[in-house]
Parts: structure tokens; C-alpha cells; sequence
């Protein structure tokens, strides 16, 4: 059975002459009972049950025997023990008393009487809790049905006082500071598969499976509308920054619904969710990952209202397109400081659901659709060459990408990546390979000028010599070359992206 009951409810006020006990050190008659078993062959080394009352019916001798039936009753946390009289040592009892284990005897003429009468209590017992179980479902229930979000449903419980907290990933916050001795119970299913239940002690495990039911419901339903609001943006997107074709009517119709002006200046602030695969790959919860982005377009553009007087957020995949609409073009200065305000913003909800960061590029304000696409486009080679700049958490303008724009596309691909470490391969593979592809690096920024370079190395002109001469080894090159030259600025150029967004 799973209901509990205590050793004083259970043996009193029904058979009090026959059951004794026999164990003479005081006991805690209010040490729980889970269960009543019986016990035929003085083994119960596959039960791992606790609070379990053991009868034992049979005539045994043995001290020894007996000795281990309390140890083993001792370890799995037993609630004692029932037997005829006469069948153990005073050794035996005195090890009882050590263990706090009681020990009650019955007679065996009046055992079956004594069986019948304790298992009708518990199922009493049992009738009772199912009773009271099935009426807190039904007012869950009630709750659940008024209740439009699950934080919703989670504070109406708290007026029963059933305390839940749901865990996926750290967004949702308890209403208790903490839970000790807490139930848990993972949702298996839909779009909330993997978020973890949890209630303070104090109700049973169908109420919490009723709870969990019912929550996966509720996550499910979210995520499904959050989805489509995702969907149904993204497809605004594509249409009006990708779609070649001049602005159909669909589009102008959209542009309406989202009260989006063509025909005034806009600027196109591009965000991506820094390292989002890896973030994916850590078996975050469906619902989880769509409740981030929801967040994160939401204040994004909350944030930009209150700075510009417009904003609106089309999310695609980890990517969220920032439209900034205003009568006359925005000065690029005003705009970034605008978008730190954003990214400070942003800080709680990334580390609520444990991002390492959001990287922000951003175009120039242009007039129209066509204007529109250009700030995308612009937007876009700022934030591939500012993260290859500067690295995971940047904002970078389009103005300020200077001469490596003209990289753009090739600094940022898998194949630039791959020939990179192919060419520099041998480098990298010596024991040293810092200190050479640091020397490397500096001796291009400082064109080929020994003493420039010897300088920042704060090495010696033939040192830096020596160490040309191996590189030049190692890659079968020559680096005084100026194809050569160019091609090793490349490919550290590439390298160097890569390192630094594992840095940061």
C-alpha cells in the first residue's frame, strides 16, 4: 500500500492484549508504517522499501538468524518487527535496542486476527488519503482550467498550498526560496519533454503525477502559440529582406499588420544567440528554447520603443532582425549607444537560461524597401566581422569594419576555417606553436619590418630571424613574399576567429 500510518495508530485500541512489546529501552511509537509484509523465509535482501513492519510467523531458533533479520530490517529502515513469543535471546533483544528497533510479539493462535486487524487499518488509512487525494485533484483541476499560463497555474496552487516549482533551465523562478526533501518528476512528453516538476513535501505522488499531467498541458499549449508567433514573423521576414522580388501586395498588406511604413527610413540591427548549437546540444527542453527567443524578441523590442519610439523583431532560427523606423535617418552614433542599452537588457534573460551571449551588427539607415534590405545586408558583415573582431557579446557597426568587409563571406565559412588549420597545420603542431604563430602574426602587422617587430616581441633582430627562418621550414614557404604574405594573413585571420570565440 502507499499509504503512511504510525506503529500507534495502527496496534492500539483493537487487539492491546494481544500484541506486547517485547523490547524493554523505550520506543518511538510514532515512527511511520508504510507497509505490512509477511515474512517467510528471514530474508529481505531484495525489498529497499523503508518503514516496513515485518510479521514473522515462523518458529525459529536460531539466534544467529534473527540477528541478521535486524540488521537487514536496520539498514532498510524498517518499522519493526512481529513474532510469536518465545523465539529470541535476551542477545537478540539488547541488539534490538541498540538498533531502535521494536520488536512486538503476538501469540499464533491469535496472529491471523492480529494480520486481519492491522491491514484493515491501513486500508482505511488508504481509503481516506485516495479520498483526499481525488478532492485536491478536482480543485487543481479547477485551477488549471482558469489558468491561461503555467506561472499562472503555479501561483493558483500556491493558494491550496501546493508549492511547485518547474525547472527548465533556470527561467522559471520558485515561489519558495528553496525546497528541502522536494519531489520530482520529469514531464516525458510534447514540447515540454525533459522539464522536471517539483513540489515541496506534503502531497502524494498521483497528485504530483496529476500536477505533472497537467503542466505538460499547459507548456505544450505555449509553446505552440509562441511557435507560431515565431513562424508567422520569420515568414514576414523572408519576404520582406530576402524575397528578390519588388514589394508584392501580400507583403505591403503584412508590412500594415505589423505597422511597418515602407516608405520611411529604417535601420536594420541584426542580433545572434552566441554559440546556440552548443546550447541546443546540452538537451535543453523544446518549450525552454522557445520561451528564450520569445523573451529575448520581446524585450529586444520593448527596449528599442523605448529608445527610438519604434521597433519590431522578426526572429529566424538563433538570428533576431531589428527594425528601427523612423522620419529621417538616425545617426549611427546615437544608434549604438541605443543597442547597448539593448544588450544590457538583454544580460538577465541570457543568464536565466544560461547563453554565453548575444553579438549585435548594425547598417546604416536607408529610405524604402530596397534602403531596408541594404541595412540587412550591411547589418549582417558587421556582425560576422565584429564577432571575428572582437569576439563573442560584440556590437558592431557597419561603419567601423572597415577594409575587412571586403572578407566578408570568406572569413566567417567552414572552407576558411579548413584551409586555414591545414595550411598552419604544421605550426600548430609544434610545441612552441603559440609563440611562432604569435611571431607570425605580429611580423605581417608590421610588414615584414624586422625591427618594428623585434620591438613588440621583445626579442633580439636575430632571434626574430631564427624563428622566421623556421616558419618558413615548417610551411615551405617564403614569408617575405608578398602572395605569401597575403595568404598567411588570411588564414591567421581566419584561425585567430576561431580562437577567440573559444576564448570567450
Amino acid at each position: 500500500m502507499a499509504t503512511t500510518m504510525n506503529l500507534k495508530d495502527l496496534l492500539e485500541n483493537g487487539h492491546d492484549q494481544d500484541i506486547q512489546l517485547l523490547t524493554r529501552k523505550p520506543v518511538n511509537l510514532i515512527r511511520p508504517v508504510s507497509d505490512v509484509r509477511l515474512l517467510l523465509d528471514f530474508s529481505i535482501q531484495n525489498i529497499h522499501e523503508a518503514h516496513i513492519l515485518w510479521i514473522v510467523p515462523s518458529v525459529m531458533k536460531s539466534t544467529v538468524l534473527w540477528d541478521s533479520l535486524l540488521l537487514q530490517i536496520a539498514s532498510n529502515n524498517g518499522a519493526g518487527m512481529i513474532i510469536p513469543p518465545g523465539q529470541i535471546s535476551e542477545a537478540t533483544i539488547l541488539l534490538a535496542e541498540r538498533l531502535s528497533i521494536p520488536i512486538f510479539t503476538v501469540p499464533l493462535s491469535k496472529m491471523d486476527y492480529v494480520v486481519h486487524f492491522i491491514w484493515s487499518r491501513l486500508a482505511q488509512k488508504e481509503m481516506l488519503r485516495l479520498h483526499c487525494d481525488l478532492e485536491k485533484i478536482k480543485e487543481i483541476t479547477s485551477l488549471w482550467e482558469m489558468a491561461k499560463t503555467t506561472n499562472d497555474f503555479i501561483k493558483e496552487l500556491s493558494r491550496l498550498g501546493i508549492f511547485v516549482r518547474i525547472n527548465n533551465s533556470g527561467e522559471s523562478k520558485n515561489l519558495l526560496s528553496d525546497f528541502k526533501d522536494e519531489m520530482t518528476m520529469s514531464i516525458t512528453w510534447g514540447r515540454g519533454r525533459g522539464v522536471q516538476i517539483q513540489t515541496a513535501p506534503g502531497i502524494s505522488l498521483s497528485v504530483l503525477q496529476h500536477i505533472r499531467l497537467l503542466a505538460g498541458i499547459l507548456l505544450d499549449r505555449e509553446a505552440g502559440e509562441i511557435e507560431s508567433e515565431l513562424r508567422h514573423r520569420s515568414e514576414f521576414l523572408l519576404e520582406l529582406l530576402v524575397d528578390p522580388r519588388i514589394p508584392t501586395g501580400s507583403l505591403i498588406h503584412a508590412a500594415k499588420q505589423f505597422q511597418l511604413d515602407l516608405g520611411r527610413y529604417h535601420t536594420v540591427v541584426l542580433w545572434d544567440l552566441d554559440s546556440f548549437r552548443d546550447f541546443i546540444k546540452q538537451g535543453i527542453p523544446e518549450s525552454s528554447v522557445l520561451r528564450l527567443k520569445s523573451q529575448l524578441f520581446q524585450q529586444i523590442e520593448r527596449e528599442a520603443r523605448l529608445i527610438f519610439g519604434h521597433g519590431l523583431v522578426l526572429p529566424h532560427s538563433d538570428e533576431f532582425v531589428l527594425i528601427v523606423e523612423s522620419p529621417e535617418a538616425l545617426n549611427a552614433l546615437n544608434v549604438m549607444q541605443g543597442m547597448s542599452y539593448v544588450h544590457e537588457a538583454l544580460r538577465p534573460i541570457l543568464h536565466r537560461f544560461h547563453v554565453p551571449g548575444i553579438t549585435a551588427g548594425v547598417g546604416f539607415s536607408y529610405n524604402g524597401v530596397q534602403g531596408m534590405r541594404k541595412s540587412f545586408e550591411e547589418a549582417h558583415e558587421a556582425l560576422v566581422v565584429g564577432r571575428s573582431r572582437h569576439g563573442f557579446g560584440s556590437i558592431t557597426h557597419f561603419k567601423d569594419i572597415g577594409i575587412e568587409r571586403f572578407l566578408y563571406g570568406w572569413i566567417d565559412s567552414p572552407r576558411s576555417k579548413s584551409l586555414s588549420e591545414d595550411f598552419l597545420k604544421p605550426l600548430l603542431n609544434e610545441p612552441n606553436a603559440q609563440e611562432l604563430l604569435e611571431t607570425l602574426e605580429i611580423y605581417m602587422e608590421s610588414r615584414g619590418r624586422l625591427s618594428v617587430a623585434a620591438a613588440q616581441l621583445k626579442i633580439h633582430r636575430n632571434s626574430l630571424r631564427y624563428r622566421l627562418d623556421r616558419i618558413s621550414h615548417l610551411l615551405h614557404v617564403d614569408v617575405d613574399d608578398s602572395t605569401t604574405q597575403l595568404v598567411l594573413q588570411l588564414a591567421l585571420k581566419a584561425l585567430n576567429m576561431e580562437n577567440k570565440l573559444h576564448k570567450k
